[in-house]
């Protein structure tokens, strides 16, 4: 196996022919299988990390901030 840097984090990881099943929103991990430590992505555009929490979720189905949920209130309640 190759040891290869990780530009996200720094990690040395152990690259292998399987990758982490991990998915978050549209980011799938990069990472080896067994990994340790969170899950990461990245290409040209961006890079994320996420831990085994967010996994499987979608940015918009994870909690919304407290300002957003007020303004949805003052809205319902003008209707």
């Amino acid at each position: 196996m190759d040891h290869q840097d990780d530009t996200v984090s720094g990690h040395v990881a152990q690259h292998c022919d399987r990758s982490c099943d991990s998915t978050f929103d549209r980011w799938r991990c990069t990472m080896p299988v067994g990994h340790e430590g969170p899950h990461r992505a990245g290409d040209a555009s961006g890079r994320t990390e996420w831990n085994d929490r967010a996994a499987g979720r979608r940015l918009r189905d994870l909690a919304r901030p407290a300002a957003h949920a007020e303004r949805d209130a003052r809205a319902a309640d003008r209707t």
